[in-house]
C-alpha cells in the first residue's frame, strides 16, 4: 500500500514538473521571434483604441492559435485587418452561443434543484445558486474555448457546434487548460502587484498632488502591452493543447505538448 501511494506520489510530482518546465518555455515563446517588440509596439497601441481593439486584436489572438495548430510557431503581424475582424466575428458567435445555452441550461437546474431549498432558506438557495453558477461558468468557459479551437482548425464555423466533438476534446484537455491558465495568470499578477505595491510604497514616502493620476497611467501603460502578451501567450498554448488532444503531432522545432 505504502509502495503504492510512493509510485502515484512520484508519478504526480514528475508530471508537475514536466509541465511547470514546459511552461516556462511556453512563456518565452513571444519574445523569441525577432519582431517581438515591434508587434507589441503596434498591438499595444491597437489595444488602446475602443471597439478596435476588441475585434482585431481578438483576431489577432486567434490567428496566433490557428499557427499554433499548423505547427507554424511565428507571430503574424498586423496587416489584414479583413481577416482579423471576421475571425474575432466568428468567435464571438460561438462564444455568445454557447453562453445564451448554457444560461438557459443552468436557468432550467438552478430552479430544479434549489427550488424546494427555497422554501426553507432564501439564505441558502442564493448561496447554492452563487456557487453552482460559478462552477458552471468556469467549466463552460473551458467548452468555449476549444468549440472556438475546433472551429479555427476545422476552418468552418459550424464545427464549433459540433457539442459531441467538443465535449469530448474538453474532457480529454481541461486539466492542461486549466494548468496553461493558472500559470499566465500568475506571471501577470505577479509583477502588477509588485509594481502596484512599489508605487503605493512611494506614493506614501514621496507624497504629491496628482501623484495617484500618475501612478494609475503608469500601471495602464504596463497593463496594456501584458494584456497582449498573456492573451498571445495562452491562444498559443491552447493551440498546442487541441492538437495534443486530438492526436496530432506537434512540429519538431515546436514548443512540446503540455501534457503526457
Amino acid at each position: 500500500m505504502q509502495n503504492k501511494v510512493l509510485k502515484r506520489n512520484l508519478k504526480w510530482g514528475n508530471w508537475m514538473e514536466k509541465n511547470f518546465v514546459i511552461n516556462r518555455q511556453l512563456l518565452g515563446w513571444f519574445f523569441s521571434h525577432d519582431k517581438w517588440l515591434r508587434e507589441l509596439l503596434i498591438g499595444s497601441l491597437i489595444l488602446m483604441v475602443p471597439i478596435i481593439n476588441m475585434f482585431i486584436a481578438y483576431g489577432y489572438w486567434l490567428q496566433i492559435m490557428r499557427n499554433s495548430m499548423r505547427n507554424e510557431d511565428v507571430l503574424p503581424d498586423w496587416t489584414g485587418w479583413k481577416e482579423k475582424f471576421i475571425l474575432s466575428i466568428q468567435g464571438m458567435i460561438l462564444s455568445f452561443t454557447y453562453s445564451f445555452l448554457c444560461l438557459l441550461v443552468f436557468a432550467g437546474l438552478g430552479l430544479v434543484i434549489l427550488l424546494p431549498v427555497s422554501f426553507l432558506s432564501k439564505d441558502a438557495a442564493l448561496t447554492g445558486l452563487g456557487v453552482l453558477y460559478f462552477i458552471f461558468c468556469f467549466t463552460i468557459s473551458f467548452v468555449v474555448m476549444i468549440a472556438i479551437a475546433h472551429f479555427i482548425k476545422q476552418d468552418n464555423l459550424g464545427a464549433g457546434f459540433d457539442i459531441k466533438a467538443v465535449l469530448n476534446i474538453t474532457r480529454r484537455c481541461i486539466l492542461k487548460m486549466l494548468l496553461l491558465a493558472l500559470t499566465v495568470f500568475a506571471c501577470v499578477l505577479g509583477p502588477i502587484i509588485l509594481i502596484f505595491i512599489v508605487f503605493v510604497m512611494l506614493a506614501a514616502v514621496f507624497p504629491r498632488p496628482g501623484l495617484e493620476n500618475v501612478i494609475t497611467v503608469v500601471l495602464y501603460l504596463i497593463l496594456i502591452p501584458v494584456i497582449l502578451w498573456s492573451n498571445a501567450t495562452f491562444h498559443y498554448g491552447l493551440g498546442k493543447i487541441y492538437l495534443d488532444a486530438v492526436g496530432a503531432p506537434p512540429a519538431v522545432n515546436s514548443v512540446p505538448p503540455l501534457l503526457e
